[in-house]
């Protein structure tokens, strides 16, 4: 009970990206209250406030991608990978400091035709950016691909 009278629910939970988050009711009476507090359980349990958006930038989630990528492989393939993001994906051009969540399938087009022009082996290098963007999905970052259904262009 707060001093003007109403009644604050506080309820701790744990979402799907393992941060703790509060959720907070301001209510009238103590049955609000509790009716309130068995609301949000119900939200909690049935993964309401587990669908988090988090706002990462390309660059946020190539790191975090790369941490989980060069587990077990050799040092000269992430030398290569990251060569490659450097040179071809985190570039001002294209994706350097972007929001995952804005990047949508005509963009990822434009960049396929734009790798396709520079590199004879574009096919084997976006696999790459594929695989980048199916651990955002996994990381509920974004909820769909933008890579897939895109047309791959013919030499």
């Amino acid at each position: 009970k707060q001093e003007n009278g109403t009644y604050q629910v506080r309820v701790q939970f744990t979402d799907s990206l393992g941060r703790r988050r509060n959720k907070k009711k301001t209510v009238a009476s103590l049955t609000l209250a509790k009716r309130a507090e068995r609301e949000i359980l119900n939200e909690v349990d049935a993964g309401t406030f587990n669908k988090v958006q988090k706002k990462i930038t390309m660059n946020e989630l190539i790191d975090k991608f790369m941490l989980d990528y060069s587990r077990g492989k050799r040092e000269v393939t992430i030398i290569r990978h990251k060569i490659f993001i450097e040179n071809s994906v985190l570039t001002d051009e294209w994706f350097d400091n972007v929001q995952v969540s804005k990047i949508s399938r005509p963009i990822i087009q434009a960049w396929l035709d734009w790798i396709a022009s520079k590199h004879s082996a574009y096919k084997a290098e976006s696999v790459f950016l594929k695989k980048i963007l199916d651990f955002a999905v996994s990381y509920d970052f974004i909820d769909v691909n933008p890579f897939s259904n895109v047309r791959y262009p013919t030499p």
